[in-house]
């Protein structure tokens, strides 16, 4: 967004946003009042924001938490700027400080960041050295500790390997990375030759490409040979359906996004496969034995 505020003709200053004005429906560019800061809060002159596949989940109204309810609201859940006024009970000398922010998208009042300026609490900012990429930066918070949280949780499952779509995504190659350094294999899946160069780039060794006609066989044969207890799932359609069939008894299958938008399907399937495998899925926070 430009970082140059206007004065509209009711002598309010103002600002340009990308805002929701219905859900699942493109956002819409218009000028609004700068928000005012509150008590505990911080306004930010944003710099940059990124596109994550929870921001479309969130214009879409299917992203998981609760969704305001007051129309138009300003998107965004990430990104960089500088503070440039503070609330009661903050520290002036932050003013000018260079920030990371993600926005608590809990909160019925909630203000996004696709705009000029926006709003933050506190403790959402993370104060940033002085000659930070804004751009690198944007990105700082949301896909490092997703990451980071897989590798966590598959400790937890004491799994030697793990499975990873969309793996050429900057979660994937964080967490490739990440895994590495844990001794942890990863299946990569992929969908085109572009993505699974991407992903090479970073040490992959285990590459498969949905769309080839023997993905299931591979599949399989790499989770015969590696025993991935644990899968995150971010796409929707059949895939789901193909990798669920192919992992190990007592196996877990995190659904942490849907980049696609698409009906998750197990439509490959069939009960005595769901009744002998016994595997569990979690979305969020809920967690159902099949």
């Amino acid at each position: 967004v430009s970082t140059q505020s206007t004065w509209g003709f009711s002598g309010i200053q103002v600002m340009r946003a990308l805002t929701i004005v219905k859900y699942a429906k493109p956002v819409v560019f218009q000028q609004m009042p700068i928000p005012k800061v509150k008590s505990g809060e911080v306004l930010i002159k944003m710099r940059a924001s990124p596109i994550n596949p929870s921001d479309l989940g969130f214009i879409h109204g299917v992203y998981g938490c609760r969704r305001p309810t007051r129309l138009p609201v300003v998107a965004g859940l990430e990104g960089t700027g500088i503070i440039h006024e503070v609330g009661a009970g903050v520290n002036s000398s932050l003013v000018g400080k260079p920030v990371s922010l993600f926005l608590n998208s809990q909160d019925p009042n909630f203000h996004g960041c696709w705009s000029e300026f926006a709003p933050a609490n506190l403790r959402d900012v993370i104060e940033l050295h002085e000659n930070t990429d804004f751009k690198m930066s944007a990105c700082a918070i949301v896909n490092p500790i997703t990451a980071l949280c897989f590798i966590d949780i598959a400790k937890k499952a004491k799994t030697r390997s793990i499975i990873h779509t969309a793996a050429a995504s900057i979660v994937g190659r964080i967490l490739e990375q990440l895994a590495q350094k844990e001794g942890i294999n990863v299946i990569n899946v992929i969908r085109n030759k572009e993505e699974e160069d991407t992903i090479k780039k970073f040490g992959a060794k285990h590459v498969l490409n949905s769309t080839d006609a023997d993905f299931a066989e591979k599949l399989k044969t790499l989770v015969n040979e590696l025993q991935p207890q644990v899968t995150f799932n971010a796409v929707g359609n059949e895939l789901a359906g193909k990798i669920f069939k192919a992992m190990p008894e007592q196996a877990t299958m995190y659904q942490y996004s849907n980049i696609q938008m698409k009906p998750v399907s197990y439509t490959h399937l069939t009960l005595p496969t769901i009744l002998l495998v016994q595997i569990s899925v979690v979305a969020g926070s809920l967690k159902k034995k099949i």
